[in-house]
C-alpha cells in the first residue's frame, strides 16, 4: 500500500488522536478513510515530506472529479489530519515551517 516509511505508523496516531478528542466512530471512520486515500496518493513521499502545496494540488484535482460537497469534506479531514501531532511527528507544525514562499 504505502511504499515511503512511517505511514502505518502516522495513521495509527492519527485514529488514536481522534478517539481521544471525542468524535463519534462514524466521523472518525470518514476521517481516516479520507486521509488514507490522500496518503495513498502521495505514498512515495515520507510523511514529513508532504507540504500545504501537496494537500492543495490533491484537493484542485479531486475538485474536477467530485462534488463540493466530498471535496469539502476532503478538507476538513486533511486540516483535522494535520493539525494534530502524532506519535512523534507534528505534522501541522512541519507543513507550516516547510511551506515555500507565498503559501
Amino acid at each position: 500500500m504505502f511504499k515511503a516509511v512511517g505511514y502505518p505508523e502516522v495513521l495509527h496516531g492519527f485514529h488514536l488522536a481522534l478517539e481521544v478528542s471525542g468524535l463519534r466512530p462514524s466521523t472518525i471512520r470518514h476521517y481516516i478513510s479520507d486521509t488514507e486515500k490522500f496518503l495513498e496518493y502521495y505514498s512515495a513521499l515520507p510523511p514529513l515530506e508532504i507540504t500545504q502545496t501537496h494537500i492543495r494540488q490533491y484537493l484542485a484535482l479531486l475538485k474536477y472529479r467530485l462534488s463540493a460537497k466530498t471535496v469539502y469534506e476532503l478538507q476538513l479531514a486533511s486540516r483535522k489530519f494535520f493539525g494534530i501531532p502524532l506519535i512523534g511527528y507534528n505534522v501541522g507544525w512541519n507543513l507550516k515551517a516547510r511551506s515555500p514562499v507565498g503559501d
